[in-house]
This record gives structure tokens, C-alpha cells and sequence, in this order.
């Protein structure tokens, strides 16, 4: 018998207007939108790589904006190069050496939603 093992987390991501926010990390950030469900859309999956959540419509904008997605990546400069030509880095996102070890940096999602890339060092 093969032994049961956890393979991955799917966060469930708070979103507000969802087209909007499908095509922010769809064409922003890269991902691809691999789930659609409702009609109205009421639910989401996006995808890159292997990082992986889904968004879920809500009209409560506090969800939003205690809401943190974090994802580990490499080659952090290359990402923060790419993004803080835009504007939607966090005012206080700045990419820098945490004294916990983590190089990140933030950026919010139309919705309010912080999504911080950290590469550990």
C-alpha cells in the first residue's frame, strides 16, 4: 500500500471584481486561468509553474486587504526589474534583505490583496 502524502496547497484569494483581477495576474504576473466557475464568474484557478490559488468573489473589501499571498521564487532582482517598472509595487514593498533571512518585495493586487516574492539567501 503507498503511503498517503500532502503534495501542494491552494489557497483560496479573496477578489472583489474578478475579471479584473484574473487579468491582472494573467497578464501581469503570467499565470494562467486554468479554472472558471458561475455566471456571473464567482470562482477561479491560476496557475504558474507550481504555484497555485484560486480566487473566490466576495464584496467585502477587508478580506481583500488582510489577504497576503507569498511566493517563493529565484532570480528575485530579474522579478523586481520587471514589476517596479509598473505601478502597482506596495509604497512600502521595496525589494531588501529581511533581518529573518528573505530577500522580498510587495505588490498589491487590484483588489488590495499584498503579494509578496521572497527568495530565501
Amino acid at each position: 500500500m503507498k503511503k498517503a502524502n500532502l503534495l501542494s496547497i491552494v489557497p483560496l484569494v479573496p477578489a472583489i471584481e474578478m475579471e479584473k483581477t484574473i487579468a491582472f495576474y494573467t497578464e501581469q504576473l503570467g499565470f494562467n486561468n486554468h479554472i472558471r466557475d458561475g455566471e456571473p464568474l464567482t470562482y477561479a484557478g491560476l496557475k504558474n509553474g507550481n504555484v497555485e490559488f484560486h480566487l473566490y468573489k466576495t464584496s467585502k473589501k477587508y478580506l481583500c486587504d488582510w489577504s497576503v499571498i507569498r511566493i517563493e521564487t529565484n532570480n528575485i532582482n530579474d522579478h523586481y526589474e520587471k514589476y517596479k517598472k509598473r505601478e502597482f509595487l506596495h509604497p512600502n514593498g521595496k525589494l531588501e534583505l529581511k533581518n529573518y533571512g528573505l530577500k522580498e518585495f510587495s505588490l498589491l493586487d487590484p483588489n488590495g490583496v499584498l503579494v509578496t516574492f521572497f527568495e530565501r539567501t
